[in-house]
Formats: C-alpha cells, structure tokens, sequence
C-alpha cells in the first residue's frame, strides 16, 4: 500500500519556505506599515522616544519599545516591567515538533474524604 502525502523532507522544505516568506513580509510589509501608524501617532522619534524593529533573535517578533505612560517617579520599584510591547508573529502555527509520542500515566492519585479533609492516595500504574 502506498503512502499519501509528501515526504518527510519536502514537508520540511515547505515549512522553511513559509518560514522564510513570513520573515520577509514582516520586514518588508508590517514594520514599514506599523511605523507609519505610529509615527501618525507619536511623531518622529527625534531622541530615541520609541522605535519599533524586528527582534534580533527571532525574525518573526517584532519589539515596539513605546514612551512610559506614567513618570519615571512612579515606577519605583518596578524597574523589571520595560515599556515594550512585543509581538510574537509568524508561521506559529506550523507543526513544531513533528514527531509522535505516546503519553501515558505513570501515578494515578484518589482523592478520598476522610473526616472533612481530602487525602491523597497514590497508587503507580492505574
């Protein structure tokens, strides 16, 4: 009996292909068209207010690093939370990881009322 479908390294060439073409459409299309919008907006950064550009690692993420809303006064103490809006974008969707894997379980737990309290019973391979 013969096998429908394409092969594994053609489904493979695909993927890199779409990949690629999304890559391109982001900095080629979006960005352009996302920062015409906000310069709309914002205006021109004329010292480094915002900028908006692909991720450096990831060329289907797109960082807008945006003015903070509040004074600088008034994010004391949250110096982890950046001013940044990340846009996680591209083929996502593509099947990553494409490999079958049998799950099964190991530790089956019970829960059993003993006394108003819920107490946990463990028992391996059910």
């Amino acid at each position: 009996m013969k096998k429908e479908g394409i092969s594994r390294k053609k489904s493979g060439q695909l993927i890199s292909d779409l990949v690629a073409d999304v890559e391109r459409h982001i900095a080629d299309k979006l960005v352009p068209t996302l920062r015409a919008a906000i310069v709309q907006q914002l205006g021109e950064p004329e010292h480094g207010e915002w900028s908006i550009a692909v991720d450096h690692t990831d060329a289907q993420t797109v960082n807008f690093h945006c003015p903070p809303s509040l004074p600088a006064v008034d994010h004391k103490g949250m110096d982890y939370i950046t001013p940044r809006v990340k846009l996680e974008l591209g083929a996502r969707g593509n099947p990553w990881p494409a490999e079958a894997k049998v799950i099964r379980r190991d530790l089956t737990v019970r829960w059993e009322a003993r006394g108003g309290q819920l107490v946990g019973k463990s028992r391996p391979g059910q």
